[in-house]
């Protein structure tokens, strides 16, 4: 869009090409698909606009920080872990991590998957 705006101003190809690292040849062939551009930019804002973000809890994140250590632990010791294993201590862990915590976390669900 910066090239576009930059031809409205009356740029010469050439300088733009230049300011911005392109070559005259994509200079060009963006001027020449100005109206196919602005279309795309148009329909795509809207759905580029929006932020989804995703809070975690702190049960969750101390969760994983201590999941993450019992795992190194267990690997330092060379002791077997399959996957119900560390599902099952996950589960474990959540449930007294949510005990610790008290009433503001009862509403978590939690599934080891």
């Amino acid at each position: 869009m910066e090239v576009l705006a930059r031809f409205e101003k009356g740029e010469h190809e050439v300088d733009i090409a230049a300011s911005l690292g392109l070559t005259p040849t994509t200079v060009r062939t963006i001027r020449t698909s100005v109206d196919k551009i602005k279309a795309r930019a148009g329909s795509d804002t809207s759905l580029s606009a929006t932020k989804t973000s995703l809070t975690r809890s702190s049960v969750i994140a101390k969760l994983e920080k201590i999941l993450a250590m019992w795992m190194e632990d267990q690997n330092q010791y060379n002791t077997p872990m399959s996957l119900i294993v560390i599902q099952h201590k996950a589960k474990s862990l959540f449930d007294d991590l949510n005990a610790a915590e008290g009433e503001g976390s009862k509403d978590e669900t939690f599934t080891a998957s």
